[in-house]
């Protein structure tokens, strides 16, 4: 972790050096908390793994606590668990997550909360995946908040020109409120499940197939009898 801040630091030195120095410490700050996110999400996410080679079950462990304990060496996993559940649930970052299919499964779970010490193995899987995922979240607007910060005279307020902040690019006059939407609805959009890429792709296929305009009007429906009785009067 020291490694990647010290990485991400270095990258934007020049800005820092013109900044004062409270600024300059909440952009340490901030690329701290984005490595130490992404460090975390890396450590559920290889739980969550492990739990799923384990052939759905908790090994020698006897319920998700002792699991969580002998593979974290922690005394007390889920009160940490829960800690850490609390701060990410309502941080800034997720409270911006879309609603409804554009998340996955695994961050929808996570969402509901902990599960129970006797969850089966497959849920509690899927819960640290999601909870994984919700850390890479954080830790992308964390990592584009330094920049920011960084390229933005050291405040949170509109975007003054385009510059890169994360991996992403800003738009002149932004407000960090919608960039930070954006973000979030990009990396949701990377966990999406096969079923809903399938969806996304069939759905794009559909609106590219080029139609011919304004659909003719439907014909006027046949008087048989009046066209008979034409007919008839003519004949006569």
């Amino acid at each position: 972790m020291q490694a990647t801040v010290a990485e991400k630091l270095s990258s934007i030195q020049k800005n820092l050096n013109d900044l004062p120095e409270p600024t300059r410490k909440l952009i340490n700050d901030s690329a701290v908390a984005a490595a130490a996110s992404k460090q975390s999400a890396n450590q559920y996410n290889d739980l969550a793994k492990r739990l799923d080679e384990a052939g759905g079950g908790y090994g020698a462990a006897t319920s998700f606590a002792d699991y969580l304990r002998k593979q974290t060496g922690a005394q007390s996993p889920l009160t940490d668990l829960r800690q850490e559940y609390t701060r990410i649930r309502n941080s800034a970052a997720i409270k911006s997550l879309p609603q409804g299919p554009a998340t996955d499964k695994d961050i929808e779970l996570a969402l509901k909360g902990i599960p129970p010490e006797n969850a089966d193995a497959r849920t509690v899987a899927s819960f640290l995946r999601g909870i994984g995922k919700m850390q890479d979240i954080e830790a992308s607007v964390g990592n584009a908040k330094t920049d920011w910060l960084a390229n933005n005279n050291g405040v949170l307020t509109r975007a003054k020109d385009t510059f890169i902040a994360g991996d992403y690019t800003t738009k002149p006059g932004e407000t960090f409120n919608d960039f930070t939407q954006r973000v979030v609805v990009d990396v949701s959009k990377r966990y999406r499940s096969p079923a809903q890429k399938a969806e996304e792709d069939r759905a794009a296929t559909m609106a590219k197939i080029p139609t011919t305009g304004t659909p003719a009007a439907a014909p006027a429906p046949v008087n048989i009898r009046a066209q008979a009785d034409a007919i008839l009067s003519g004949g006569r």
